[in-house]
C-alpha cells in the first residue's frame, strides 16, 4: 500500500490547531523490522520501537521559508507521529517535522476532500496507477485518512515541496528477502533461471590449530550449496565471472574442459 508518503500531523481536538505540523514517512515494505531504517538514515533519533525520526532530513519543505522553521521538542514529534504509525501498522522513518505552510494549513482546515482526490480510511487505501500522484495522511475525527495530489501541484495549491524517501532497489531486495540461519533458497541468475539450492550458515566462533598454535576463529553468516557443484554449475560461473575455465585433471592427465553436468 503506502510506502513514501506525506503526513499531516497534531492535535486534531480544534480546527484551530489541526494540521499545524508536517513531514515525509517512509515505512519498509514486508512490515520488515525497523532496524532495517537505521541504514538508510543518518542523525537518527529512536523515539520508540517502531519509530524513527530523522531530524537532519528534509523531505517536506515550505518553499515560502528560506529556513525550515523545524519542530525540536522530541516529546511532542513522537506524541506527533504515534498515530500515523498506529495507523499504517508499520515501523515508520520520519523526515524533519516543519510547521505546516500556512497555505496548506488554511486549506486543509476549510475541507481536505475539497484539496485532495480519492479520500479514504488508511485501512482502505489504495494506490492509482499514476507515479505523479503524492499520498497525504492526515487525520479527521479521531481517523486517519489518505487522499492524493498531483505532485506537481503541492507548490501551487500548498506552497511546498515534497522529495520521497527513496530506497535503491539493491536495499529493497535485501530488506524484502531477509534469511535466518538454516533457511534454503535459490537466487535468481543473470539470465533470470534459478540457481543452486543454499544454505544459510550461522556466524560463529571456534579453535583452528594444533598445541601452541591453537588460535580462535570468527566467521560471519554466509551461504552454501547444499548439493555438490555440478560441471554446468562452474562453467555458468567461469561464464558469468570471465574467468578462464581451466582443464579437468584427472590421475594427472589432461581429459579436455569440463562441461555438462554430472
Amino acid at each position: 500500500m503506502i510506502e513514501t508518503f506525506i503526513s499531516l500531523l497534531g492535535a486534531a481536538n480544534t480546527v484551530h490547531d489541526s494540521y499545524t505540523k508536517i513531514s515525509g514517512i517512509f515505512r519498509p515494505k514486508d512490515n520488515s523490522h525497523i532496524e532495517y531504517l537505521d541504514r538508510i538514515a543518518t542523525g537518527i533519533e529512536r523515539l520508540s520501537d517502531h519509530i524513527l525520526y530523522a531530524p537532519n532530513m528534509e523531505a517536506v519543505q515550505d518553499i515560502t521559508q528560506n529556513r525550515q522553521r523545524k519542530i525540536d521538542n522530541l516529546r511532542d514529534v513522537k506524541e506527533s507521529l504515534e498515530p500515523v504509525q498506529r495507523a499504517v501498522g508499520s515501523d515508520i522513518l520520519s523526515s524533519a517535522i516543519i510547521l505546516t505552510p500556512d497555505k496548506m494549513q488554511t486549506a486543509m482546515q476549510a475541507s481536505p476532500w475539497e484539496v485532495l482526490m480519492d479520500i479514504r480510511p488508511v485501512s482502505l487505501s489504495n494506490s492509482p496507477n499514476n507515479p505523479d500522484m503524492i499520498p497525504i495522511v492526515f487525520e479527521h475525527d479521531g481517523t486517519q485518512y489518505v487522499g492524493w495530489q498531483m505532485r506537481g501541484t503541492l507548490p501551487m495549491l500548498f506552497d511546498c515541496t515534497y522529495d520521497e524517501l527513496l530506497v535503491p532497489e539493491t536495499e529493497v531486495q535485501t530488506l524484502s528477502n531477509k534469511r535466518k540461519p538454516g533457511d534454503i533458497f535459490r537466487d535468481r541468475l543473470k539470465d533470470n533461471s534459478e540457481g543452486p539450492e543454499m544454505v544459510l550458515i550461522p556466524a560463529g566462533t571456534f579453535c583452528m590449530g594444533e598445541k601452541q598454535s591453537v588460535h580462535e576463529v570468527s566467521v560471519e553468516s554466509f551461504a552454501m550449496g547444499r548439493y555438490p557443484v555440478t560441471f554446468a554449475e562452474y562453467d555458468y560461473f567461469c561464464e558469468a565471472t570471465n574467468r578462464k575455465n581451466p582443464p579437468l585433471l584427472f590421475f594427472g592427465r589432461v581429459i579436455g574442459v569440463q562441461s555438462g553436468a554430472l
